[in-house]
């Protein structure tokens, strides 16, 4: 429910997986900082058939500035950022889209609040919408996971100088800081 205006019974507002398989959504994490945009590709861990998916995130300290599509063409209609700053995500397609491990999804560029580590702003919320895929012609319903990649730091300082050939000699010397 990408609008938040479906109502659950109030006796029983526990949302329930139905599926124990999962489809895992790769984020590579990073520090970022400030008021400094970011682009933010949601990769597919494995290979992938799909013909829908829906799921919410919470953007704590992120302000979604803008959706890029990818393996997947999302517009408008599959989106909504709602009153707490909560991402409501929700796409369909009439035939399936396969795509290969590492395959980008789609990209969030988002402009940080505050500088800090992706991992630490952005997290499935599966107690307003469960975060489910959708495969197959019986739209075989599997649970999506967001798992975080940690990458190496790399500093601005690091640097590689040029080649130095040595013409007598069958080596030649990299240099780098």
């Amino acid at each position: 429910d990408i609008t938040g205006d479906v109502e659950t019974d109030i006796w029983d507002p526990e949302i329930t997986s139905r599926n124990s398989s999962s489809f895992v959504l790769q984020i590579q994490d990073a520090e970022i900082q400030n008021s400094t945009p970011v682009k933010i590709d949601i990769t597919a861990k494995d290979l992938f058939e799909i013909i829908g998916m829906q799921f919410a995130l919470d953007l704590d300290g992120l302000t979604l500035v803008n959706f890029i599509d990818g393996t997947i063409d999302v517009n408008q209609d599959n989106f909504r950022i709602d009153e707490n700053n909560r991402l409501r995500f929700s796409w369909n397609h009439f035939e399936a889209i396969t795509g290969s491990a590492g395959s980008v999804l789609f990209s969030l560029i988002v402009s940080p609040i505050h500088s800090g580590r992706i991992s630490d702003m952005l997290s499935l919320n599966d107690k307003i919408l469960n975060s489910e895929m959708y495969t197959g012609d019986d739209a075989e319903i599997t649970e999506i996971e967001i798992e975080m990649i940690q990458g190496v730091a790399s500093s601005s300082q690091d640097q590689l100088f040029q080649t130095e050939p040595n013409p007598f000699s069958s080596t030649t010397e990299l240099r780098f800081q």
